[in-house]
């Protein structure tokens, strides 16, 4: 007689598979197991007494006390169903260490009554203001507070500002010692301040009172790789199983924040006067170098001032959609409402959601004036044609930028340059042409928009400049009144009945390959599964080429909050979808 045990592989299995042991092992404990011919790791989810009867023996107990409290082995499995994950993989992302020592329990801090929900509107200044307080709160009663921020730059921005004396660093790229001396505070019992990037959100912490999420809007607080859990959702997740307050902070909240609102979170809006914001029409203006006779003439006397200026590109690459020159109708999607994509095979337009084609004619539909297409070069292309104008040096920051130190006076960027260090003492900021995240082929178009003007309000420059060919738009007047209220409204009509989040999820089902026949057959079987066996609606296949020869085909998929995940992974666990090189699925993508 011996033991039993149902083990999470970390691989990408969505079921457990059981194993014997001779011994006793708790639930939590890392172990190494046989699977086919080799040995992976994996996690004990449940031990009972029973006889091999041909399972295979775990080859190694690589614990003696479990790494994570249990209250964690809770908190994976709703990641793992809310991302649609493999359970094992989801354990590993909670603790991809072997130098920290197990954490030990959590125990429950008090009742769900002394807990309180916020969601925080003001500037950057205001917020500081504003944390500094409640943390101090939190810090009489001898409890820890955790401040999720975007980048590592807000992380060290934060924690020098903020200034409390028991303060500990969380972000990927720090250095060992310094992630275990952080890791054994979190142990201890009494206060302390923790301030990281979007790993912090998974980091089990003694006595915590308060999680702070700042900028919870912001797209770099979602994982860059599978799963592409955005921070906010998982400390949302979390407080299902722990018991502590959340705030959610910005200049500029998330429509996911903004729907807590109805749901009982209180809404604190700190003081706030907006900058200076010139809307620059550039179908009446005179161009140099990507801007406005205006905007370049005010950059050139910036120059000679020895003052900054901050240029930023909505996109990294070339980006471009179609506009009427004479009434200014941009050809959208009639199912989705998103703007259709221009492909010069077989001169059509296609919308990326659901497939729908129409082709291209010069003429618009609208009006019958000349379609033209609307666009911003590349960043490097874009450096090399501000140089030749300026005459000065222009500095390009983006996410791949490695370098501390800035040395030109034009920086010229993607959202990536919207960080302490290089916004401080900016004198003049300007969107090169926000048309671009307006109109790309997305159903968040209007509200990334708007965060992006938003998120250059957050730093207070002095003068704030936005190009568009359509200065009349809605958007930007939603800046101008602080009318995102009202804005929000509107926008929930609008999803909920396109079905789009965050009232209801999406996923997208894509197969990668080069042999285009057997790709085809293989989404179609997918999309009749999804289609004859369940409630979920399956738009596409949408056809991309992404390099090397290869295209990949995806299937759009909507349905309620919950119940597109339980539906998805009734399909996963039969084998009926299978996550494989060739196939991925990801739950509420930022693009289609």
């Amino acid at each position: 007689m011996g033991y039993v045990l149902d083990v999470a592989i970390e691989r990408p299995l969505f079921y457990c598979l059981s194993y014997f042991s001779p011994r006793k092992v708790d639930v939590g404990l890392r172990v190494k197991v046989p699977v086919g011919k080799s040995v992976s790791k994996g996690w004990v989810l449940s031990a009972r007494k029973g006889e091999p009867s041909g399972l295979k023996t775990i080859k190694e107990i690589i614990d003696d006390v479990p790494p994570l409290p249990s209250s964690f082995l809770a908190f994976a499995r709703l990641l793992s169903f809310e991302y649609c994950y493999p359970l094992g993989m989801t354990l590993k992302l909670l603790f991809p260490y072997n130098h920290l020592p197990s954490f030990g329990e959590l125990g429950l801090r008090y009742a769900e009554s002394d807990v309180f929900n916020k969601v925080v509107v003001g500037l950057r200044e205001s917020r500081f203001a504003f944390y500094k307080d409640i943390i101090s709160e939190f810090f009489k009663r001898g409890e820890k507070v955790l401040l999720v921020v975007p980048q590592v730059e807000d992380v060290e921005d934060w924690a020098s500002r903020l200034s409390f004396e028991e303060t500990y660093l969380w972000f990927s790229e720090m250095k060992r010692g310094e992630r275990k001396k952080a890791w054994e505070a979190a142990r201890r019992e009494g206060k302390a301040l923790f301030v990281g990037t979007s790993s912090l959100a998974f980091l089990p912490v003694r006595d915590l009172g308060l999680v702070i999420v700042d900028d919870e809007g912001s797209p770099y607080l979602r994982r860059l790789s599978p799963p592409y859990i955005h921070s906010r959702e998982a400390v949302l997740l979390r407080r299902r199983i722990e018991s502590f307050s959340v705030i959610l902070g910005g200049l500029f909240p998330s429509l996911e924040a903004y729907v807590k609102l109805s749901e009982g979170w209180e809404l604190e809006e700190l003081p706030y006067k907006p900058p200076k914001l010139v809307v620059v029409d550039l179908r009446r203006s005179k161009k140099k170098a990507l801007l406005s006779l205006s905007v370049f003439n005010k950059v050139k006397a910036n120059l000679r001032n020895k003052r900054k200026s901050v240029l930023l590109l909505n996109r990294k690459a070339y980006a471009s959609y179609l506009k009427c020159g004479e009434c200014g109708y941009v050809p959208k999607c009639p199912n989705c409402d998103v703007p259709l994509s221009f492909h010069r095979d077989g001169n059509k337009l296609r919308c990326s959601y659901c497939g729908y084609e129409k082709p291209f004619f010069d003429k618009c539909f609208n009006c019958g004036g000349i379609f033209f297409k609307v666009g911003s070069p590349g960043i490097e292309q874009a450096k090399l044609l501000l140089e030749e104008k300026l005459g000065e040096s222009v500095e390009v920051w983006d996410a791949e930028k490695k370098e501390d130190k800035e040395v030109s006076l034009v920086i010229l960027g993607t959202q990536a340059v919207l960080q302490p260090k290089l916004m401080k003492d900016v004198s003049l900021a300007c969107i090169v042409l926000a048309d671009i995240s307006l109109y790309v082929p997305s159903y968040r178009g209007e509200e990334d928009t708007l965060r992006l003007i938003y998120s250059v309000a957050d730093f207070s420059p002095k003068e704030i400049f936005i190009q568009t060919y359509v200065p009349e738009h809605p958007v930007f007047k939603v800046f101008v009144e602080g009318s995102w209220k009202r804005f929000f409204q509107e926008e929930l009509k609008k999803r909920e009945e396109l079905r789009y989040p965050p009232l209801y999820s999406m996923a997208l089902v894509s197969v990668e390959g080069k042999k285009e026949v057997s790709l085809r057959k293989r989404i179609k079987y997918i999309k009749e599964q999804i289609e004859e066996g369940s409630s979920l609606e399956a738009l596409g296949p949408i056809k991309k080429f992404v390099g090397g020869g290869k295209i990949s085909l995806s299937l759009v998929i909507k349905g309620k909050k919950g119940k597109l995940q339980e539906e998805l992974w009734k399909f996963l666990e039969d084998g009926k979808i299978k996550v494989s090189d060739g196939l991925s699925l990801v739950i509420d993508p930022v693009e289609v």
